[in-house]
């Protein structure tokens, strides 16, 4: 047990409402605190031992464990409610053939301009796997000892954002084992946002060891194991974000829609770099995936730590997308995508025989995500006139709330009971004369509120 642990009240200070009724409980190498909720204003909890900052915990959080301890040791506490940004510390994660000095005209900009930011740079083995990558990742992030639960920004390129996703995923799977890790680093981040990174894969494999595990259907299912559902440590979301960007192609959303997802830059489609069921940045910047790659015109590091970089150190909200319904080829969410709509955005009918939205006759399942607006309502025509005098079904999402991707597996049948129990319900018509259904056929999409 810890011996001589000296337990004292709280020191509280000035707005919002200060915490009260400070409680310590020891075990044998760790201890629990918990306090009184004074305020409707705050930003989250900082705690300090002795004086130092450890960790914060979100607004109404009232507890938190202090682990791995040392026996026979004194340690003083201080709760504090905050008003401000309580994270100052950003790691800036480079993924193949990357190297720290890659970063170096965005921390050149936080150390001119960001004092209070501590600057932390990685650049993760080339050859290796993302689980290989992802462990020493981690084990730097552990390495650092000033930097505090909850207090880590995260700025990744390319395989780091992998890495990173990796991290937060095992930390939420073994966050039993204290000692894990994963767990220790997950911790400490506050977010993630994510540069040009495969999130579906790439189809040129073969570079050397660092593709094997990308491919396209490996990816799938690392996407599949690893869901941004799964991104919290403790109840405590970790929020991920990816930025797009393609060769000399600035399009900007206002938040009604973006553009084709047909363009690249100069590596990745901008369509593999978004992460099913997590945000993504509306705005496809202009740029290209490094400064070596093929593209016409300059790699604008200026435009991107103006408009990327000086936007998340203030915290600065973006137009963000998030594709929440994802169409499949085959019936239970198996083989290719076949059409991809964000329940926020993307209202309206997709024609399938002409749009870029869906593949037309090419669709036979259907995967929610978590977040998708509990109003929509999904159509499925097999024709593309849209008439409704051809075979059709209605998916109602109602009152369902997700917190794991849900597969419909089939327009045929009535719903699993899995399905129907989380409150989705789905109307299906054959038209009269022998007609056979949907079958795989969907010609017309029409997803709104």
């Amino acid at each position: 047990m810890i011996k001589n642990l000296l337990l004292l009240p709280a020191v509280l200070l000035a707005a919002p409402n200060n915490p009260s009724n400070l409680l310590l409980t020891p075990s044998i190498n760790s201890v629990s605190i918990s306090w009184s909720d004074n305020s409707d204003d705050e930003t989250g909890f900082k705690i300090f031992r002795n004086e130092r900052f450890i960790a914060v915990v979100n607004e109404n959080i009232t507890s938190f464990t202090d682990e791995n301890l040392t026996k026979n040791t004194t340690y003083n506490y201080t709760v504090k409610a905050s008003d401000d940004a309580y994270y100052n510390n950003i790691l800036f994660a480079h993924g193949y053939k990357g190297s720290v000095e890659s970063w170096d005209i965005f921390t050149a900009f936080i150390v001119d301009n960001q004092k209070e930011w501590n600057v932390y740079r990685y650049s993760v083995g080339e050859e290796d796997s993302i689980s290989v990558r992802a462990t020493q990742l981690a084990q730097y992030i552990n390495g650092e000892t000033n930097i505090a639960d909850n207090s880590l920004v995260t700025l990744a390129h390319s395989m780091g954002g992998l890495d990173l996703r990796y991290i937060v995923s095992q930390g939420h799977k073994n966050q039993e084992d204290k000692t894990d890790i994963f767990y220790k680093a997950s911790k400490k981040i506050h977010n993630i946002y994510t540069l040009a990174t495969p999130h579906k894969g790439i189809n040129d494999v073969g570079i050397d060891d660092a593709t094997d595990d990308m491919t396209v259907p490996q990816m799938k299912i690392f996407n599949e194991s690893n869901p941004y559902s799964i991104f919290n440590i403790e109840n405590r979301a970790i929020p991920l974000l990816a930025f797009r960007f393609a060769c000399d192609d600035e399009r900007t959303s206002d938040g009604s829609g973006s553009e084709s997802d047909d363009g690249n830059d100069g590596l990745l489609k901008v369509k593999t770099q978004i992460f099913n069921g997590a945000p993504h940045t509306q705005t496809v910047f202009s740029g290209k995936h490094t400064d070596d790659t093929l593209c016409l015109g300059s790699y604008e590091h200026e435009k991107e730590q103006t408009d990327i970089l000086q936007s998340i150190l203030a915290d600065e909200p973006h137009y963000f997308d998030q594709q929440d319904i994802v169409f499949f080829e085959d019936a239970g969410c198996e083989g290719d995508e076949s059409g991809v709509f964000s329940s926020t955005y993307k209202a309206g009918g997709i024609n399938c025989s002409s749009d870029d939205g869906c593949e037309n006759d090419e669709i036979s399942s259907v995967m929610l995500f978590p977040g998708i607006k509990k109003t929509t309502l999904i159509e499925l025509y097999s024709d593309s006139s849209d008439d409704g005098s051809d075979d059709w079904v209605v998916i109602d999402i109602a009152a369902a709330t997700l917190t794991k991707p849900l597969c419909i597996s089939s327009f045929e049948t009535e719903l699993s009971g899995e399905v129907s129990a989380r409150g989705i319900t789905m109307q299906f018509h054959q038209i009269s004369g022998g007609g056979s259904g949907l079958d795989g056929k969907v010609s017309f999409v029409k997803v709104y509120e």
